[in-house]
């Protein structure tokens, strides 16, 4: 009678102690397996996003070297003189005042401004092709300005681009450009180019005199 009562007392002791034990495990086992996969979708948020920058960094970088190598060719086989003369066409009796060589979305483009004695012109041409891409004007008292760009004086961007590549040293190619009319002067500004780098010079069009460099 006492051993039956023993083996029972003794089996029930351990059943309890399994049945305690079953959730404690399965809780370790869940807490483990949760644990798991928040590593996991840790990592795969983490290679998405490296994924996300690769890609950002790569699209920049084709960027830059696409208006790079655009800046390279509008300076070295574009004609300015396509633009001046296109200007002069739609407005015969106009000054320009500045004249500039604009590279947007990796596409040349020059614009003209200038005036007469009634409004403000502002005229935008493909570098490539000549064709006219914007035609604005503006009523304007213009009777102050003095301004009168000649297309030597914008063909003399050349002299000048080429002593900022001179200067900017090994690496650096022609970017964009302007001459304009400016306090009482005319001045020349250009930008060399090396990948994400760019410098501007800018100089007095009357002395050559270098006025500022900008980096």
């Amino acid at each position: 009678m006492n051993k039956k009562i023993l083996m029972t007392t003794l089996g029930l002791g351990l059943a309890l102690t399994l049945t305690a034990c079953g959730p404690k495990n399965q809780a370790m086992d869940l807490a483990n397996s949760n644990a798991k996969n928040t590593k996991v979708e840790e990592s795969a948020n983490a290679n998405k996003t490296n994924a996300n920058k690769n890609a950002t960094d790569n699209k920049a970088d084709a960027q830059t070297k696409e208006e790079t190598a655009v800046n390279k060719g509008a300076v070295a086989n574009l004609d300015p003189g396509i633009a001046f003369d296109g200007f002069k066409k739609l407005h015969a009796d106009a000054k320009i005042e500045s004249f500039q060589l604009d590279i947007e979305n990796g596409k040349a483009y020059y614009k003209v401004n200038g005036y007469d004695a009634e409004n403000e012109y502002e005229v935008t041409v493909d570098a490539v092709t000549g064709d006219i891409v914007k035609d604005e004007f503006e009523a304007e008292n213009t009777s102050a300005k003095t301004a009168d760009l000649q297309l030597e004086m914008i063909e003399a961007v050349d002299k000048y681009m080429a002593e900022a590549l001179k200067d900017a040293g090994q690496g650096y190619e022609a970017g964009e450009y302007e001459v304009e009319f400016d306090n009482g002067k005319y001045e020349v500004s250009v930008e060399v180019v090396n990948g994400n780098k760019d410098i501007t010079y800018t100089y007095d069009y009357e002395t050559g005199k270098l006025i500022e460099k900008d980096m």
